[in-house]
């Protein structure tokens, strides 16, 4: 399927919701016919090892770069790096509190994808790229800013940064940071605790 047909599904998909919404309120008595959508227009993930990730690093400018780390860091969604706030961090413990993320282009919702809030634990390098950016700011501030706009990073500047500059071609940013994380995560353990860095809801 073609990116403007999974387009085109993705809005067909969010009309029947508004469908459904409107008859479970009593607005409208009956919920106009949706086709049927068939087929499996899936693709195997990809992901990229620590040596492939450190080049596309060097490929990003570098006032946009600590943020991309810090993603390869701690396997985040990009969502819910975007969405992180200073006081989110806890820098004597050496965690982060997950608990916002953006959905639906540029608006933050209060919980994480399964709507649920979580702690991760921050690499050496993850806990200095949050120090370096914590600094004179406020707590509810985000953590990372964007220098271009001075304000908290929207999630299509940062894709359009990693996919101009990476040189990755049909590898998404999520692909290169969290999935990458996460297999690179297996390979020296067990997958039960991998899941749990991960924060999936099952195995």
């Amino acid at each position: 399927m073609t990116r403007e047909g999974r387009e085109f599904c993705k809005r067909l998909y969010g009309l029947n919701n508004f469908f459904n919404w409107l008859r479970e309120r009593g607005i409208i008595t009956e919920k106009p016919l949706f086709p049927k959508i068939t087929g499996d227009d899936s693709k195997p993930r990809v992901a990229i090892d620590w040596e492939t990730q450190d080049e596309v690093l060097k490929k990003i400018p570098e006032e946009h770069r600590d943020i991309i780390e810090f993603m390869n860091e701690t396997g985040l969604r990009p969502g819910e790096v975007l969405a992180l706030l200073c006081e989110h961090m806890d820098l004597n413990n050496c965690i982060a509190r997950i608990e916002s993320t953006y959905v639906s282009g540029n608006k933050i919702r209060p919980t994480t994808k399964q709507k649920r809030k979580g702690v991760i634990r921050l690499s050496e390098r993850a806990w200095e790229i949050a120090k370096k950016h914590i600094q004179e700011k406020l707590p509810k501030q985000f953590l990372f800013i964007n220098p271009n706009t001075n304000k908290g990073y929207l999630p299509k500047v940062l894709w359009y940064q990693f996919h101009v500059h990476s040189g990755l071609e049909n590898i998404t940013l999520y692909e290169a940071t969290r999935h990458s994380f996460g297999t690179q995560l297996i390979e020296n353990n067990d997958i039960y605790k991998v899941k749990e860095a991960m924060r999936h809801s099952d195995i």
